[in-house]
């Protein structure tokens, strides 16, 4: 029987939030080191990420615990980092999206507290146009590749870590084995996840304007965006 692992059950968007205020908070906490560091290089990283400047954990300060939905922001905190007090805002999302213009309340929120703020737009669900455009709201736009590949270069003996850990590098191997299977043959399958269904029609235009240029075919064996290797430009 495979091992049951946490966040097979606890899957809602709160449940996250949960997880990043717990790492965050192991900032402060001195008992274990190995999770103390982890919780400052996530400070960092999110530092670094948002100011394309790289520090290191020990630069990292937690100065409170992390707050939920302090004036409906998801995460709100505070933190030194080399030497500066910045106050960080994340937005978490899973599978919904920003809306009813909350990501600018926010900002605004986090302006009056200090003048040095942090805004990170986090979700691990499929990035849709509206996700991305949180960017033209200030916030640095982070998806579940970045945060897969940060949790991979830390080995914690934690049961908590562990599991979310092996849950987000999952849904991630999921997803880009959906997206891959759009090229094969039957991908017409996974057009059932609305993710697959937006990437198809992101597609759509380039794939057109290739094929009615080339008059090509789709070679049913390949899928619907391949090219046969019979398919050749035709001239009057």
């Amino acid at each position: 029987m495979t091992r049951p692992n946490l966040f097979d059950f606890a899957t809602s968007e709160l449940s996250q939030d949960a997880f990043l205020c717990w790492l965050i908070a192991q900032a402060r906490y001195e008992d274990d080191a190995k999770l103390q560091t982890v919780g400052r290089a996530f400070i960092a990283w999110l530092w670094g990420m948002a100011r394309n400047q790289q520090v290191g954990p020990e630069d990292v300060r937690l100065l409170a615990a992390p707050e939920q939905q302090a004036d409906h922001i998801d995460i709100l905190f505070e933190a030194d980092v080399a030497g500066r007090r910045v106050v960080f805002v994340i937005e978490d999302k899973t599978d919904t999206s920003q809306h009813s213009g909350q990501l600018q309340k926010y900002k605004d929120v986090a302006g009056k507290r200090s003048s040095e703020v942090v805004l990170i737009y986090f979700k691990t669900g499929f990035h849709f146009g509206i996700d991305k455009d949180a960017a033209k709201h200030g916030y640095v736009v982070i998806g579940l590749r970045e945060w897969v590949a940060f949790l991979g270069q830390h080995a914690v003996p934690h049961d908590v870590f562990r599991d979310y850990r092996e849950y987000v590098s999952r849904l991630l191997k999921d997803r880009e084995a959906a997206l891959a299977a759009l090229n094969a043959r039957g991908g017409h399958q996974m057009l059932a996840k609305n993710f697959v269904q937006f990437e198809f029609i992101e597609r759509l235009p380039a794939q057109c304007s290739q094929n009615v240029a080339a008059r090509a075919v789709a070679d049913p064996q390949k899928g619907p965006f391949s090219r046969s290797a019979s398919d050749h430009v035709v001239t009057s």
